[in-house]
């Protein structure tokens, strides 16, 4: 299947690309339970488990960032398929080791192929018609699969969990096929985008690397705020499994209503959302239901939000590198939110977490508002383009 014949707007192909995206995300998905679990089962501290989730997010953050020099020379479907070899290797042997210092060096090497494999899908939806919506039922895959996961998480070890993500990339490389070779579009390349507008850009990707940061400081730890507040084991998956079925309405919503509305009204709701669930994490000795609709407002708020954020970077530019860079910044605060939390309740505890969360919500939803209020003028060009009659 060439460039010239292969429609990304298909729905295997965006079942595939979607998919695939959804893989690498789900280590994050799971990152609570496996850093509770590596306390619990492989007898680490707090501390070290931390330090663990860290290594993962900086592989791939490494990897989204070094996709930006190449995701435009090199052939999307061979890097999807090297990543995929490679994350599942990384996986399989996480399977069967529970040592902190090899653990922390082979969930580094798995988190380089799943950044890649990130921005590379990552690329590919955004060269669809409505990357928007795409985002979306990207989240819904992670909220969908979270479910599943949440709810027999307590039936498997932390090691199992790894050899489970094995399986599913082995079932991912039969999807290769359905990735486009390369960019399929050149409308808006980086090399026509001018000064006012690349610097809208980089704030928003400044951005997005402040709000994920914000979001992961808390997100890291969620499952140890539970245990310290004295939930059961029980509890706390009865609520993340609620959690995830919120983020599967939310990213439903957003893949529902794409950019019908506009970017900036529905990445306030999600800020103002995901702020107020932080200091309800923060109540002293929160009980179940407050607990549970804190997590249902935290996941489900933040599955809306996060395709506004991305598809507008993909509307200034469809060349794909101002996505790559988008999804680097995300990278970036997948590894420093974690690092940042760590830190942080060494000498504080878990409270401080919502402060620093919501300085860094606000500083960058502040940020992003030029980009999201510009990529609105590229989606009405590009459905003025569509609906004008082709000349005889």
């Amino acid at each position: 299947m060439t460039t010239s014949n292969f429609d990304i707007n298909r729905w295997p192909a965006i079942f595939s690309n979607v998919y695939l995206c959804t893989l690498p995300a789900l280590v994050i998905i799971f990152l609570p339970m496996l850093v509770g679990g590596m306390v619990e089962h492989l007898g680490m501290t707090v501390q070290q488990a931390g330090f663990v989730a860290t290594s993962d997010m900086l592989g791939y953050t490494i990897g989204t960032i070094a996709s930006f020099f190449f995701i435009h020379k090199l052939n999307w479907r061979l890097l999807a398929i090297f990543c995929i070899a490679l994350m599942a290797a990384a996986n399989g042997f996480s399977g069967f080791i529970g040592d902190y210092e090899t653990l922390i060096v082979v969930r580094f090497i798995s988190g380089l192929g799943g950044g890649v494999l990130t921005a590379v899908t990552f690329a590919a939806m955004g060269q669809m018609r409505d990357p928007d919506s795409a985002y979306g039922w990207w989240l819904v895959f992670q909220a969908a699969f979270g479910f599943v996961g949440f709810q027999y998480f307590w039936d498997i070890s932390v090691n199992g969990g790894f050899l489970v993500l094995t399986v599913l990339l082995i079932v991912g490389a039969l999807l290769v096929m359905f990735v486009p070779p390369q960019a399929l579009k050149h409308d808006h390349t980086a090399a026509t985008m001018d000064k006012s507008l690349w610097m809208k850009a980089i704030g928003g990707i400044v951005a997005i690397l402040l709000i994920y940061i914000g979001l992961m400081s808390e997100y890291t730890y969620l499952e140890r705020i539970g245990n310290e507040a004295g939930l059961s084991p029980e509890d706390i998956g009865t609520s993340f499994s609620a959690m995830s079925i919120a983020g599967l309405i939310g990213g439903g919503l957003a893949a529902k209503l794409g950019a019908r509305f506009g970017r900036l009204l529905p990445s306030l709701l999600g800020v103002i959302g995901c702020i107020g669930s932080f200091y309800l994490f923060s109540i002293e000795q929160v009980g179940f239901t407050v607990y549970a609709v804190a997590c249902c407002l935290y996941f489900g708020l933040w599955s809306f939000m996060l395709p506004y954020l991305v598809g507008a970077c993909a509307a200034v530019d469809a060349s794909g590198r101002t996505l790559a860079l988008g999804n680097a910044a995300i990278g970036g605060g997948l590894a420093f939110g974690p690092f940042m939390a760590t830190i942080l309740i060494g000498d504080s505890g878990y409270g401080i977490l919502a402060t620093v969360a919501t300085a860094f919500l606000v500083v960058g939803f502040i940020l992003i508002v030029p980009l999201l209020k510009v990529s609105a003028t590229f989606d009405a060009e590009e459905t003025a383009s569509a609906e004008k009659p082709a000349v005889a």
